[in-house]
């Protein structure tokens, strides 16, 4: 199960799968080898309207509150926004422990929903929930780097840079990448260079260690400030390979027409399973 949970973390699914059955077969609880199987089927976009009826099911019997946070963030992608910020919503209300990693967990779900997710995203509502998530949790480096891109998108670039620099000593190579952009705006192209060849040798490092993990941020890089769209492209098209979700669709027809190939849709199916 262990080897299940590590293999799935990193996006070998194929591998977590192959585990999960020889844990399922040495007698592993049903109820943790369910909870990994559709953490996986969720991932890779299969069978989404039984995952779908699974997760609500799981939800209402073991009355857990991890289950509600996967649920409202299947919904989400789902495209039923209104009952995925609900959901996150209820699971605020109902977390009952001291921790606040859980907590800042779901709030920057929430963040991403009213800015990524939602058909008409709201900016404002996003970072609103971006900055509850910091106030759980100073260090969410990804709540910081959200929130940092939509304060440089209002020109907010001082605030922008102060969230980066916070977390600069962080591993993760979007905060460079996001002080490059920082640099841009405030006219440094030397530090804007500097924060991007970081950038760049950070995500690269990632990959090479775990390329499933990490190809599609680092396609996402590619097709912005990274500035290569036949590496984009690349890493795109490997993300879609291994996981066949809507979002790793899109991600990778943008690729092919940043890199020269704009009906490479023609070619490409998304299994209706994962939509």
């Amino acid at each position: 199960m262990v080897l299940a949970q590590v293999a799935s973390a990193t996006h070998r699914f194929g591998d977590a799968r192959a585990a999960l059955a020889r844990g399922e077969a040495l007698g592993a609880l049903p109820e943790s080898v369910e909870g990994l199987s559709l953490a996986i089927d969720q991932a890779t976009g299969t069978d989404m309207e039984r995952l779908l009826s699974r997760r609500r099911e799981r939800a209402v019997r073991t009355g857990l509150w991890d289950e509600l946070v996967p649920l409202g963030a299947l919904l989400g992608d789902l495209g039923e926004f209104d009952a995925a910020e609900q959901t996150f919503l209820r699971a605020l209300r109902e977390y009952g422990e001291i921790s606040p990693f859980a907590l800042a967990w779901a709030c920057f779900e929430l963040g991403v929903l009213w800015g990524e997710r939602r058909t008409e995203p709201c900016a404002e509502r996003a970072a609103q929930w971006y900055r509850v998530a910091l106030h759980y949790l100073p260090c969410y480096v990804k709540a910081r780097v959200h929130l940092a891109e939509i304060l440089l998108a209002e020109g907010q670039t001082n605030e922008a840079e102060r969230l980066l620099r916070a977390v600069l000593s962080s591993s993760d190579p979007e905060v460079h990448w996001r002080l490059s952009e920082v640099a841009e705006a405030t006219e440094d192209p030397a530090g804007a260079e500097t924060f991007m060849t970081a950038a760049r040798s950070g995500f690269e490092s990632l990959l090479e260690r775990h390329l499933l993990a990490f190809a599609d941020h680092g396609a996402e890089f590619y097709l912005s400030g990274g500035a290569d769209p036949a590496r984009a492209f690349e890493l795109a098209l490997l993300n879609f390979s291994n996981r066949q979700t809507t979002r790793a669709y899109n991600l990778v027809l943008r690729a092919a027409r940043s890199a020269g190939q704009p009906d490479f849709h023609t070619r490409l199916r998304l299994n209706p399973a994962g939509m």
